[in-house]
């Protein structure tokens, strides 16, 4: 879990990061890899439209890439 705290110690924000297997590009053989996934990115109300959910993907996608040595980070939503 990633969280995004402002100069006065108040939550703006997270996302949620794990490693799981996720669909290959090649959707028609059903297989899977490792990679990082993404979830859960929330940023409270009055923290709106000031970036702070760009920049908690950004952190998400340099901490995968230089502490856990992955190359992507998938993104997962519902529709």
């Amino acid at each position: 879990l990633m969280l995004c705290r402002n100069g006065k110690g108040e939550l703006m924000g997270c996302a949620g990061v794990e490693v799981d297997s996720v669909p290959t590009m090649s959707l028609t053989d059903g297989s899977k890899s490792i990679a990082p996934l993404m979830s859960n990115v929330a940023v409270g109300k009055k923290f709106r439209r000031r970036g702070v959910a760009e920049e908690l993907v950004r952190e998400v996608e340099a901490m995968v890439q230089k502490d856990w040595g992955f190359d992507e980070c998938y993104l997962y939503v519902e529709k």
